[in-house]
C-alpha cells in the first residue's frame, strides 16, 4: 500500500532542493514524448541565464516493463532532440547540465558523456514512493555514498550490443558479456 503522504517525486523534491529554480515540461506527453515542445523550450533556454539545468530524460512503464521490451537503444521519441537542444543552445562555460536518466535499461547518452556542458550523470532506476527523496539525498550528498555503481554495464551505443535488445538467449551471443567494445 502506498501512503501518499511519504510519496515523493523528482520533481518536487528537486523543487524541495532548489529553491530559487524554475520548470519547464518539454516533453508534453510525458515520456513517450511524441509532442516535444521545441520551439518554448529552445526560446526558455535563450530568454533565460541558468547556473544549472536539470534535464530528466528516459522511460516509463509505457515505454518499457515486464514484457514491453525495447527494440532500441535510443533516448525515446523527441527526447533525443532535446538533449540536442539544450546542448546547443545553452553557453556551456556559464550553464552546466545534470543528466538525470530514469529507466530500466541502458539508453544512448553518448551525447551527453562527451559534453563539456554535462558534468554529472544520474541514473535512477524504476523506483517506488520516495524516489524524489532518494534523488535528492543522492545531489546534496546527504549520507550517501558518492561512489554509486550501476547494476548493469552501460553501452556506448546499440551497436555496441550484438544481437536484438529483445531477446535474452545467452547462447546467442547477446548481452555485454560477448561485447568487446568499451562501456561508457
Amino acid at each position: 500500500i502506498i501512503d501518499a503522504y511519504y510519496v515523493t517525486t523528482p520533481l518536487s523534491a528537486l523543487q524541495d532542493c532548489f529553491v530559487n529554480s524554475s520548470y519547464n515540461e518539454a516533453c508534453l506527453d510525458g515520456t513517450k514524448c511524441l509532442k516535444y515542445n521545441q520551439t518554448e523550450i529552445v526560446s526558455y533556454l535563450q530568454a533565460n541565464t541558468f547556473d544549472l539545468i536539470i534535464l530528466s530524460v528516459g522511460t516509463g512503464p509505457d515505454i518499457e516493463s515486464e514484457g514491453n521490451d525495447r527494440a532500441s537503444f535510443a533516448l525515446p521519441n523527441n527526447q533525443s532532440q532535446l538533449l540536442e537542444d539544450v546542448l546547443t543552445t545553452i553557453n556551456p562555460v556559464r550553464t552546466k547540465v545534470l543528466l538525470l536518466t530514469l529507466s530500466g535499461t541502458p539508453m544512448d547518452i553518448h551525447t551527453a558523456h562527451v559534453s563539456d556542458a554535462v558534468p554529472g550523470i544520474i541514473h535512477v532506476g524504476f523506483g517506488a514512493q520516495e524516489l524524489g527523496e532518494a534523488l535528492k539525498m543522492a545531489i546534496i550528498g546527504n549520507g550517501l555514498s558518492q561512489f554509486g555503481r550501476l547494476p548493469f554495464t552501460w553501452p556506448k551505443q546499440q551497436s555496441d550490443l550484438p544481437g536484438d535488445l529483445t531477446r535474452y538467449d545467452m547462447t546467442s551471443g547477446f548481452t555485454y558479456r560477448y561485447s568487446r567494445a568499451e562501456p561508457l
